[in-house]
């Protein structure tokens, strides 16, 4: 298993990265967002990030920006954020990113009075993207939401989606708001449907590692546990 760190895009990303590095990370998620980590901004530093990522062998993953609008009710709006997403996916397949995780079209302002509308935007700005990682050769990762943002909240919510996208894969973000999370021997697990809570009293959670891979199992709590 690979553990990571996300740089704060407040921050330069060389001194993050160092820092990330020192924490004994095996890879960086680059937030790709302003003001210190816009695509303009990486690509100026493109040579020097990639000589401090080989020195500090660490992986890069990209995350794609954040607060952008692909599912607006305002095409204009809609479409500069949509170009933003693409030119941020073409500096991730420059840079060898492992995988480029990205946030669905959050859906608010007129949007929540439009929902049908809006999803559809959302849909079609998804469609572009993902036939754009595709020709570039990039692994997109897909992450759930929090629930105001009206998009992509719940596992029945993706269906459709990986239905429509196969080639999709996802990020499960940690908690969020209206998550549950359950603490088992001082370790905090999200858990995304709530009767999950109540089927896992009782229970045993493990990682182990085995000849076929890593996983968790679950078992029943006996005497000998």
């Amino acid at each position: 298993m690979l553990y990571g760190a996300m740089n704060f895009p407040v921050r330069p990303i060389l001194s993050e990265l160092e820092t990330i590095s020192g924490l004994g990370f095996d890879y960086l998620e680059l937030a790709m967002d302003p003001p210190k980590a816009h695509y303009t901004i990486v690509r100026q530093q493109k040579d020097v990030l990639l000589r401090a990522l080989g020195q500090s062998n660490l992986g890069l993953v990209c995350h794609l920006p954040t607060f952008v609008s692909t599912a607006d009710l305002t095409e204009s709006l809609r479409a500069a954020s949509l170009n933003e997403v693409i030119k941020s996916l073409e500096l991730a397949a420059e840079l060898g990113s492992l995988k480029a995780v990205l946030h669905p079209g959050v859906i608010s302002g007129m949007g929540v009075f439009a929902m049908d509308e809006a999803r559809q935007y959302a849909l079609k700005s998804l469609e572009v993207i993902t036939e754009t990682a595709g020709q570039l050769g990039l692994t997109l990762c897909i992450e759930n939401m929090f629930p105001r943002s009206n998009s992509l909240v719940n596992p029945e919510d993706f269906v459709g989606i990986f239905e429509r996208f196969p080639g999709l894969k996802m990020t499960l973000d940690t908690a969020k708001e209206g998550d549950q999370v359950m603490e088992k021997d001082g370790v905090k697990i999200l858990i995304l449907a709530p009767e999950v809570v109540a089927a896992l009293e009782g229970m045993v959670m493990d990682y182990q590692e085995t000849a076929e891979g890593g996983g968790f199992s679950i078992s029943e709590l006996t005497s000998d546990t």
